[in-house]
């Protein structure tokens, strides 16, 4: 009923091997020092002054799993709260700030040019994933039990509900009848989740659409694709990205090299002797 997958923790609608190559902390600057934007499918979680965030911008920035929301919900809070209160401070050097500030930015645009240079080089065939799937199948099993689910997230219940309305009548819950809701493709490890998710995914029967669920974190509608045992082998195509991943950090050091040395080729570079 569903596209397929492609991770053995968090599945994005992003294709088969779409992969983010932005560094952590890039990552983590581009939360704290970007106003997150309000869109129509999600509704803000948390105001700090005039910036405000929602579970898309989170989850499209970190690339968190929906279990850790409320924890990185509050993290940005915190962020936010400080930045707000650094700008007035006396405390806070404004020029090393200012320089500390350019710095970054420019590492970003640096880093964001390279990952695109390294990403097109990048030669990474489906054949040549499988191939290394099964060399290293015993590195892809489930260590407990789990369950491939679709996770569908709301603040209001009305909305829970009338989703659930819609929902219930589509023959296929595919990404066009998906998209106007906050949802999420993902792999369930059991007791990992918080209890109310736990107990509806490990009993429901395939196939069902569950909810609304009421938890900490809103409501949810919830539905269970199949289930896994522990030491069963994970299926491959829920592991391409993390298979992608390995063999793109395989090749990245040559990749790397080669494009800095070209690039420095066709630029007025001059290092002076100390």
């Amino acid at each position: 009923m569903t596209r397929a997958p492609t991770d053995n923790t968090s599945i994005s609608p992003r294709g088969a091997f779409g992969v983010k190559l932005l560094p952590a902390f890039i990552l983590g600057l581009l939360v704290t020092s970007c106003s997150a934007p309000e869109t129509d499918q999600a509704a803000p979680l948390a105001r700090v002054e005039d910036r405000s965030v929602t579970s898309d911008d989170l989850q499209d920035q970190s690339g968190i799993i929906y279990i850790s929301l409320g924890e990185i919900t509050e993290r940005w809070i915190d962020n936010q709260v400080l930045m707000h209160h650094a700008k007035s401070s006396s405390i806070v050097d404004q020029k090393m700030l200012d320089r500390l500030v350019d710095e970054y930015r420019q590492r970003i645009v640096a880093q964001q040019l390279l990952d695109s240079l390294v990403f097109r080089r990048t030669r990474i065939t489906p054949d040549g994933a499988r191939d290394y799937y099964n060399d290293n199948l015993q590195e892809f099993q489930f260590s407990g039990d789990a369950a491939e689910v679709l996770l569908i997230s709301f603040q209001q219940l009305d909305d829970a509900q009338e989703a659930l309305r819609n929902l219930s009548a589509a023959t296929t819950l595919s990404d066009s009848v998906l998209s106007p809701y906050n949802y999420d493709h993902q792999i369930a490890i059991r007791y990992r989740l918080i209890p109310v998710l736990d107990e509806a995914i490990f009993s429901a029967q395939p196939g069902n659409l569950l909810g609304p669920l009421t938890s900490q974190y809103g409501y949810h509608l919830v539905q269970v694709i199949r289930h896994f045992s522990a030491g069963e082998s994970i299926p491959i195509e829920l592991v391409q990205t993390n298979i992608f991943n390995r063999l793109f950090q395989k090749q990245l050091p040559l990749i790397r090299t080669t494009i800095l040395d070209s690039l420095r080729e066709v630029t007025d570079v001059e290092i002076h002797a100390n």
